[in-house]
C-alpha cells in the first residue's frame, strides 16, 4: 500500500511528530522529507495529540543571521519576499521579510527596483541638482517626466 492511500501513523512517525512538532512547526511544509506525511496531515495529527508550538512561537523571535541578512539584501531588490526566486532561499515567511527589509530601508519598488534609504537620499539630491540646473522647481520637473513617460519617450 502506497504511503498516499495509507491512512494510519506508525508508531515511528508518531514519536517523530511527538518529539520534533513543537519547534519545527513552523517548518510544517518539509515534514513530507521527513516522515513522508503532507502538512495536513501533520497538523490533523498534532491537533489529535494536543500538539502545540512551542512559546513564544519560535518564528517571531528567532534573530535573523548574517547570512539571511546577506540573502536579503542580494535578493530583495529584485525579487522582493518571492523566496523561491533567491538564489540562497531563507527558511522566513514573506511578511517577516518584507518586515525586515523595511527596517533595513529597503522598499520594493515597481519595475523590480529596490532602493535603501543612502540611494533615495542621492536621488533627491540628484533630482533638486537637476531642476536647479533647467530652472525649473523640483515638482515642475516631476510633471514634465511624468508628461514624457504618458507620451512614451521615457
Amino acid at each position: 500500500m502506497s504511503r498516499s492511500t495509507q491512512n494510519h501513523w506508525t508508531e515511528h512517525e508518531t514519536e517523530v511528530l511527538i518529539r520534533n512538532y513543537p519547534k519545527h512547526m513552523s517548518h510544517v511544509e518539509r515534514w513530507d522529507e521527513r516522515i513522508g506525511r503532507d502538512a495536513a496531515s501533520v497538523r490533523a495529527k498534532a491537533r489529535q495529540l494536543g500538539l502545540t508550538m512551542a512559546y513564544p512561537d519560535p518564528r517571531y523571535h528567532v534573530p535573523w543571521t548574517d547570512r539571511e541578512v546577506a540573502a536579503l539584501r542580494r535578493n530583495y531588490p529584485e525579487h522582493g519576499a518571492r523566496v523561491g526566486d533567491w538564489d540562497e532561499p531563507i527558511e522566513r515567511n514573506r511578511k517577516a521579510i518584507t518586515r525586515k527589509a523595511r527596517k533595513m530601508g529597503m522598499y520594493k519598488r515597481r519595475g523590480g527596483m529596490s532602493i535603501d534609504d543612502k540611494q533615495a537620499e542621492k536621488l533627491v539630491q540628484a533630482w533638486r541638482m537637476i531642476a536647479s540646473r533647467l530652472g525649473a522647481s523640483k515638482y515642475a520637473l516631476v510633471d514634465d517626466l511624468v508628461a514624457l513617460r504618458e507620451r512614451g519617450e521615457l
